[in-house]
């Protein structure tokens, strides 16, 4: 069986695995970076050896993003680990090579600020698109878990919101409501309160309390809700471009700018352990190192001169 054959009996196991949304991501990712280096796709997988992995890698490093690189490996791996479990083979040969890879990082690249954010928000026509992004903004909540919700999981009295679902949505009308992606991200945050008023103003105008939050006709809106709407209040405000996702990464960013333990951080994006906010984040926190050794360096420099 070819490289190819095996990765498609991985996916059609995947799929029954994963939600909908990660199984489409994963598996299309897959196949584009295989587009222009289809050789090793329809190879055996018992002739593929060390050289056609260090070649792969290689262009995996020159061609696409270190985590691209590490995402395809990784399932790359665990394809070479079916074929195993199937005795296509008897070695994981990619497994063994796992050294091999880069280290997996992340840059978070075009932060917005607080003055960028209301800016681009003054340009933003739409109250309840207004309202979505100032919602991910503040609590950093993921866009698939913003729009899965509902007025039941706002608590006006205590000025918390509750996460307990995630929706995946191309088409109006048709949806899935998933749990969320990690154990940790059922949480319940606290809310500030003007977003908490403006989010009273929205339900007040709503036709029903038993809508999702954000909806057409009643459905959740899709995952494209409020994309061209950013783009084009950028362009106005003569800001670089963001994407919906990168306000989450922004919340996070200002966060820690200001201070907030990295715990506290790590709930309110519902990751699965701190460890992985500090790997996201960690040019930022040393950063953040850097500064408290300059200021030490500073205090010790002016009591050297008392």
């Amino acid at each position: 069986m070819t490289l190819k054959d095996i990765s498609n009996m991985y996916f059609k196991a995947y799929k029954v695995r994963v939600r909908k949304n990660s199984y489409q991501k994963s598996k299309y990712l897959y196949f584009r970076v295989f587009k222009n280096y289809s050789k090793i796709l329809e190879k055996q997988i018992t002739d593929i050896d060390e050289n056609d992995l260090i070649n792969f890698q290689n262009y995996l490093k020159e061609n696409f993003s270190n985590n691209t690189a590490c995402r395809i490996y990784y399932i790359l791996i665990n394809i070479f680990e079916l074929a195993k479990k199937i005795k296509l083979i008897n070695f994981n040969i990619a497994k063994a090579m796992k050294s091999l890879k880069l280290n997996r990082t992340y840059k978070i690249k075009n932060i917005v600020t607080e003055e960028k954010f209301y800016n681009i928000l003054k340009y933003i026509e739409k109250i309840n698109e207004r309202i979505y992004l100032e919602l991910i903004f503040t609590t950093g909540l993921r866009s698939s878990e913003v729009r899965a919700l509902k007025w039941e999981d706002i608590d006006f009295k205590n000025s918390t919101l509750s996460v307990n679902k995630s929706v995946q949505c191309q088409k109006i009308g048709e949806y899935e409501i998933c749990d969320v992606k990690t154990k940790s991200s059922n949480r319940i945050i606290m809310i500030d309160r003007i977003t908490l008023s403006l989010l009273q103003k929205l339900k007040d105008e709503s036709i029903s309390d038993k809508d999702f939050i954000f909806n057409k006709n009643g459905f959740p809106m899709t995952i494209n809700f409020c994309r061209y709407s950013i783009k084009r209040a950028c362009e106005k405000a003569n800001i670089q471009v963001t994407s919906i996702h990168n306000l989450r990464h922004s919340h996070a960013t200002n966060m820690l700018t200001k201070n907030v333990p990295v715990a506290v951080i790590s709930r309110r994006l519902g990751h699965a352990h701190t460890g992985i906010t500090e790997n996201i984040y960690i040019h930022l926190i040393v950063t953040d190192d850097i500064k408290v050794i300059e200021q030490q360096q500073y205090r010790a420099k002016n009591s050297l001169n008392v």
